[in-house]
């Protein structure tokens, strides 16, 4: 827990973390500590958010079976 809380309070290390391998940070101040040249290829860049599409938990709770009904129809043809 405290390597956790370590990590997650470090946008030092998230900025590290995040050019080896494409994650985005959860520490919002890691994004200014990244270089631009990695930026296009973060999963999560604030800059793409126009870009981004939100998954509703919501939605898929209200039509998960219909959703599902519809995809295994097609899948199945």
């Amino acid at each position: 827990m405290q390597y956790i809380a370590f990590v997650n309070n470090s946008p030092n290390i998230q900025a590290t973390f995040a050019m080896d391998l494409p994650y985005g940070p959860t520490n919002k101040k890691a994004w200014e500590l990244i270089d631009p040249k990695f930026l296009k290829d973060i999963a999560g860049n604030p800059a793409l958010s126009d870009k981004m599409v939100i998954i509703s938990g919501k939605w898929w709770a209200e039509n998960e079976e219909k959703v599902l009904n519809r995809w295994n129809e097609w899948i199945l043809k």
